[in-house]
């Protein structure tokens, strides 16, 4: 599979895909990385989070694309997320 974005490594870039993949669902560590491209999304979740958008985080077991087990981290978007939608923009 092709990540989001080619190319595109700014934190900025990183945050826009990360929310708008969780406001279709639930996004794990490992579809962070493999599917939009973002190689860290911990940090990335945070600045989410600083920026107003309450992102919960739970823990479950997902194939790698090589088939390893791993516990990784599984956001979600809570209900009621911030209504500015510009906040990502100015996120750290």
């Amino acid at each position: 599979m092709t990540p989001d974005f080619i190319g595109e490594g700014t934190k900025a870039t990183q945050r826009q895909a990360l929310l708008h993949a969780l406001k279709a669902g639930p996004v794990s560590t490992i579809a962070a990385r493999d599917l939009h491209g973002i190689a860290s999304p911990a940090p990335r979740v945070l600045e989410l989070r600083r920026a107003g958008f309450p992102i919960t985080t739970g823990r479950v077991t997902a194939a790698d694309l090589a088939g390893r087990l791993h516990t990784v981290a599984l956001y979600r978007l809570a209900t009621g997320p911030c209504t500015d939608p510009d906040a990502v923009e100015g996120a750290p």
